[in-house]
């Protein structure tokens, strides 16, 4: 019985390490294909891959090395070929670019708008995502957006209190550390 109830904890703990490794790989791929990088990129191996390989490891004797193996007696990942990057493909390809698309929104506004009106005014344009997940979506893209000075962010409110969110607006609404009150109406 203590061994049913084992196995039933470790199936468990592999349901839950598959769906963490699913979504960073998914958060890897919307930073990678977000920041714009050109060039070669590393591809992350599948779940099953890295099984495979560690079911195979586990087989094998500690310490001993084989030929085309990496430290430890591993098996060496080599990581696969990246494309050619061109022209963005899927969603950016046929929404445009959203980074465009959320500085249209945030100057339509013509005041600091947050991240969940931005994702309000987006969510039509992905149908296949709900709500929650694009939101996560937009924020990288923020995050990256803020990094490329294409927006700034404001984190304290009137009074100097930290929000819970940030008031994301354009640079030119920003002199030196302060917001210009015309964009905070």
């Amino acid at each position: 019985m203590a061994k049913a109830n084992y196995l039933g904890q470790i199936r468990k703990r592999m349901d839950s390490l598959r769906k963490e490794y699913s979504a960073l790989t998914e958060a890897y791929t919307l930073l990678s294909s977000a920041s714009g990088t050109r060039g070669r990129k590393a591809a992350i191996p599948s779940l099953e891959a890295l099984v495979s390989v560690a079911s195979v490891t586990n087989g094998r004797k500690a310490g001993k090395k084989t030929k085309g193996t990496g430290k430890r007696g591993r098996p060496a990942l080599k990581p696969k070929a990246a494309k050619s990057v061109g022209r963005p493909s899927g969603k950016r390809r046929r929404n445009g670019n959203i980074s465009t698309k959320i500085v249209d929104i945030v100057t339509k506004n013509n005041r600091f708008t947050t991240n969940s009106v931005i994702t309000d005014k987006l969510v039509s344009l992905y149908p296949g995502k709900d709500r929650a997940e694009l939101g996560k979506y937009i924020s990288v893209i923020l995050a990256n957006m803020k990094a490329r000075k294409e927006l700034v962010v404001l984190t304290t409110d009137a009074q100097g209190k930290k929000m819970r969110s940030g008031l994301w607006g354009l640079p030119s609404w920003v002199e030196g550390n302060k917001p210009k009150a015309t964009y905070l109406k």
